[in-house]
């Protein structure tokens, strides 16, 4: 496609976002990463007002990091095999279903569904990752890429900006409950989103398609 006028001065180009399959891709990408960020900080904070420990809470984190990477190792494999949109899906799906163990944790006693729900949620955030990437080659077109992966950038900084003080704030106003409830709902949104992307190679990547 040319993107030159008749006198060979070159044209504007219109945003990524506004192909609808990449907006879906995009806005269900950064919902999803708000509720990733929030609970990964909005974790440890509970589990701290829990125990007043800071080795404990410190060990959520390192859960929370030896899920994703060995969930990251079988992110590339999961995303040559699957259809890469309904794992995006099923992926946000999952992670709405997987928060509701924390409605049971009321006290110290009970930090085994934390530390479970912490490795689940962290290994699922990790698989999204490299399906969000691999989907967007078969979104926009080949002069986009570049500025598609810049909005992707983006949108991945803007949601560890907002969602990590969102994640302490959330604890603090209305507690562990209300960071499960708010988390569900960026989760099924982002199902929402994900769910809604139509494109002729969705799931494969353009050389597969041939």
């Amino acid at each position: 496609m040319s993107h030159v006028d008749e006198g060979g001065a070159p044209l504007p180009r219109a945003s990524p976002l506004r192909q609808r399959a990449f907006r879906r891709l995009w806005v269900g990408g950064l919902v999803s990463d708000l509720g990733d960020w929030t609970l990964l900080v909005a974790l440890p904070v509970a589990v701290f007002e829990l125990t007043g420990s800071a080795l404990t809470t410190s060990s959520v984190f390192v859960v929370e990091l030896l899920a994703g990477l060995l969930a990251g190792q079988l992110g590339g494999v999961l995303v040559d095999r699957w259809d890469r949109r309904r794992l995006l899906v099923a992926t946000a799906l999952i992670q709405a279903v997987a928060l509701l163990p924390l409605l049971l944790v009321a006290s110290a006693d009970q930090l085994a569904i934390v530390f479970v729900v912490a490795a689940v949620q962290s290994g699922l955030a990790r698989l999204s990752g490299p399906a969000k990437t691999a989907l967007v080659p078969t979104l926009v077109e080949a002069d986009q890429l570049a500025a598609a992966n810049g909005l992707s950038a983006t949108a991945d900084n803007l949601a560890r900006l907002v969602g990590s003080p969102l994640g302490g704030l959330a604890i603090a106003l209305v507690g562990l409950p209300g960071v499960v409830l708010i988390d569900a709902v960026t989760f099924l949104a982002a199902a929402a989103s994900f769910a809604g992307i139509r494109t002729a190679t969705t799931g494969h990547d353009a050389e597969t398609a041939k």
